[in-house]
């Protein structure tokens, strides 16, 4: 079921938004590319917390792996995202 919802977006964003869709083709409505980000963005967040789990797993002795074995499989950040997300 979808909801309608007003953000207060700062005039760059909307325009950004407007370009990507209109000029970029990146998604077929605006609602389509805020939904594709928002689950992208949730993702990057998830994949940083499970990265950092595998890290301290790693070293942990008593853990099968543990200290200073490899962690395990790694995210890639998502070029686009990069480190510098600001929390909203």
């Amino acid at each position: 079921m979808r909801a309608k919802r007003t953000h207060n977006l700062s005039p760059e964003v909307v325009a950004t938004v407007r370009r990507l869709v209109v000029e970029g083709h990146v998604a077929s409505s605006q609602d389509a590319l805020v939904e594709s980000a928002v689950r992208l963005y949730e993702r990057h967040l998830r994949d940083r917390e499970e990265a950092g789990r595998w890290q301290k797993a790693a070293l942990d002795p008593r853990l099968p792996g543990g200290a200073g074995t490899d962690p395990g499989p790694r995210h890639p950040v998502p070029r686009e995202l990069g480190d510098g997300l600001e929390r909203v």
